[in-house]
């Protein structure tokens, strides 16, 4: 683990550990954070782990739709509340996703019905394709994390967000 997640936790996920000119990719916001220590960072935290147990729940479903999830981008309530010590009400998260080999036609078609599926489960999904073009990719990771990374309707940045590795333990 690169970062020392108690501490992120009780800082409540800042953009930046160390001075903003100091910073790096690496050493700040987004955090990469893999699946056992995400879960055991909020261990005690019954809402978040109710929630991080709906979206694992949420992405199978989606993998067994033709998808590949490797992982997301979470931000909004879910880290900005840490910081006040409030509950979120839903996960935003920016979930990044492949085509599987063999996956059906329309499977695409399943994301804008799975999407309408997740708000009702407390899940503000947006999603981001890896196997597209680059630049897709980079606008939308580039667009979420501001969004997520703000209150609405603000324009400063008032936390960082949380890189979820699905595929590292």
């Amino acid at each position: 683990m690169p970062h020392d997640l108690p501490a992120l936790l009780r800082k409540g996920f800042p953009p930046y550990i160390e001075a903003e000119r100091a910073s790096s990719p690496m050493n700040s916001s987004p955090y990469r954070i893999s699946r056992s220590d995400l879960f055991g960072a909020f261990c005690d935290d019954t809402v978040r782990i109710f929630l991080l147990e709906t979206f694992e729940k949420f992405a199978g479903r989606l993998e067994a739709d033709g998808f590949d999830i490797p992982g997301a981008l979470i931000g909004g309530g879910f880290v900005r509340r840490l910081g006040t010590q409030t509950q979120p009400k839903d996960i935003d998260a920016l979930v990044f996703y492949r085509v599987k080999e063999g996956a059906p036609e329309d499977a695409i078609n399943q994301l804008v019905s799975r999407n309408r599926e997740a708000r009702e489960l407390r899940l503000d999904i947006r999603f981001c394709p890896l196997d597209a073009d680059p630049f897709t990719m980079i606008k939308s990771v580039s667009f979420f994390s501001v969004l997520y990374s703000k209150k609405e309707g603000d324009l400063t940045i008032r936390n960082g967000l949380i890189l979820y590795d699905r595929q590292r333990d």
